[in-house]
């Protein structure tokens, strides 16, 4: 499991084409076939639109890495964005899994999944927690 960082912007495009956009591969775990990324609203606009706890509200289902060389796709997908990523994650699925917010849950340290770096890895402890939590809508 790993959590994603995603832009409200972003997260309609991400959501209903089981997609998203990072700029360089995982350097510490490959990403796994049916692997659960977890779309989690970047905290400032969480705050701005009233979602502070219910940052999580879809997951999706890793199928496989796509580059994106040219920037051809970032900017189909993305075009209001200006700007292009390197790899396209492509999902199987998108999961609704009942709202919630990493750092509300009884993690041994959730503060450790509020960077920025995408895709954040999950322990394998914070993920049997995660699981219990997300019930699938």
């Amino acid at each position: 499991m790993r959590r994603l960082n995603v832009r409200l912007a972003q997260l309609k495009t991400c959501v209903e084409n089981s997609i998203f956009a990072i700029s360089s591969c995982p350097r510490s775990r490959e990403l796994e076939a049916g692997e659960w990324l977890l779309l989690q609203l970047v905290m400032a606009e969480a705050r701005a639109t009233g979602h502070s706890h219910r940052r999580i509200e879809h997951a999706i289902v890793f199928d496989y890495l796509e580059e994106d060389r040219d920037g051809t796709l970032s900017r189909r997908y993305w075009p209001a964005e200006n700007r292009t990523w390197r790899w396209i994650v492509r999902g199987s699925e998108t999961i609704d899994v009942l709202p919630f917010s990493i750092e509300d849950l009884p993690l041994e340290d959730p503060r450790k999944y509020m960077g920025q770096t995408n895709p954040q890895y999950i322990s394998p402890e914070d993920e049997e927690i995660i699981r219990r939590h997300l019930g699938v809508r």
